[in-house]
C-alpha cells in the first residue's frame, strides 16, 4: 500500500495556480466577488444593492462630466463674502 505525503508548501501554491489558470475570467470573478461579500460581512442582497448604488453613481458622475466637462470650479463659496474663520 502506497502512502500518500502530504503536500509542500510549493506544491500546494503551485496547485493554486493551475486551478486558477484552469477557471475561465467569469468563474474567477464570481469567486473574488464572493470572497469580498464574505470579507465586508454582506448577504447577496446586500452585494447587489450595493453594485445598483454604484452603477447609478457612476452614471451619474458620468453625466455631470458631460455636461460641464470636468470644469473646476474655484469661485465654488461665491456666496461668502470675506474670510472663513
Amino acid at each position: 500500500m502506497t502512502k500518500i505525503r502530504p503536500m509542500t508548501h510549493e506544491e500546494r501554491n503551485r496547485a493554486r495556480e493551475k486551478e486558477l489558470h484552469n477557471m475561465n475570467r467569469n468563474e474567477s470573478d464570481a469567486i473574488s466577488l464572493v470572497a469580498e461579500m464574505q470579507r465586508q460581512n454582506l448577504t447577496l442582497a446586500e452585494a447587489l444593492e450595493a453594485i445598483k448604488n454604484y452603477a447609478n453613481d457612476k452614471e451619474f458622475t458620468n453625466n455631470l462630466d458631460k455636461l460641464y466637462g470636468n470644469e473646476v470650479f474655484d469661485d465654488w463659496d461665491y456666496w461668502h463674502e470675506g474670510e472663513i474663520d
